[in-house]
């Protein structure tokens, strides 16, 4: 991939990393117990970005690998967030984990009216160079 610029936002309980160019790559790097006060700041960071974006696509990837804990209450929040809002046109995600199978189902019917594409990558290098082919 080529070098883009790239925003920090931090909480105790999340890192997203934003790679910009005319779209979006956002990356979310859960860390530990997604709460879901995390999941409502990293929201906050999203609208705030997208309000500022005349045109494009934003595209959220998600490190599965490190949800550690079961909070389906905080990571169903987020998908139905993005459901109703509509501001991102494609999920992708990286790591090996069974729980986020679920919320990929959760995904799947949100977002059926959206252009998502609800892929799972072993690693981040494969999720960026998949979702780099949109922007």
């Amino acid at each position: 991939m080529n070098s883009y610029p790239i925003w920090f936002y931090e909480s105790k309980d999340f890192k997203a990393q934003l790679i910009e160019k005319n779209k979006g790559i956002l990356v979310f790097y859960p860390d530990g117990r997604v709460t879901t006060q995390a999941a409502k700041a990293f929201f906050e960071f999203l609208k705030k970005y997208k309000d500022k974006q005349e045109k494009g696509n934003l595209i959220l990837v998600v490190d599965n690998s490190r949800i550690s804990s079961i909070d389906m209450k905080a990571r169903i929040y987020v998908v139905d967030t993005i459901g109703k809002d509509s501001f991102i046109d494609i999920a992708v995600s990286f790591g090996d984990n069974l729980i986020f199978s679920a919320v990929v189902k959760i995904f799947t019917s949100v977002m059926s009216k959206a252009k998502i594409h609800n892929k799972v990558f072993k690693t981040e290098k494969e999720a960026l160079e998949w979702a780099s082919l949109y922007v």
